[in-house]
């Protein structure tokens, strides 16, 4: 994984991994689902491009899920 890519990953755990809801949450989130859909959109011609980019997010929410009670 690139380097901004782990501290987006880093900075997604951290935030919800807090036991209260905030704003900087939110934020947080919202930021990366930008980011998401920003990388979705520039790769929408290339299919297998786009397809694994939504698989990489999904595997990530997986992941989050089973060891940290990710349910978001």
């Amino acid at each position: 994984a690139s380097t901004p890519l782990i501290f987006y990953k880093a900075l997604c755990v951290d935030a919800f991994n807090k036991d209260e809801e905030n704003i900087a949450t939110m934020d947080v989130h919202i930021r990366l689902m930008v980011k998401f859909f920003d990388d979705l959109l520039a790769t929408l011609d290339d299919e297998a491009e786009c397809t694994k980019r939504m698989k990489q997010i999904g595997t990530s929410h997986a992941v989050l899920a089973r060891t940290c009670g990710f349910t978001r």
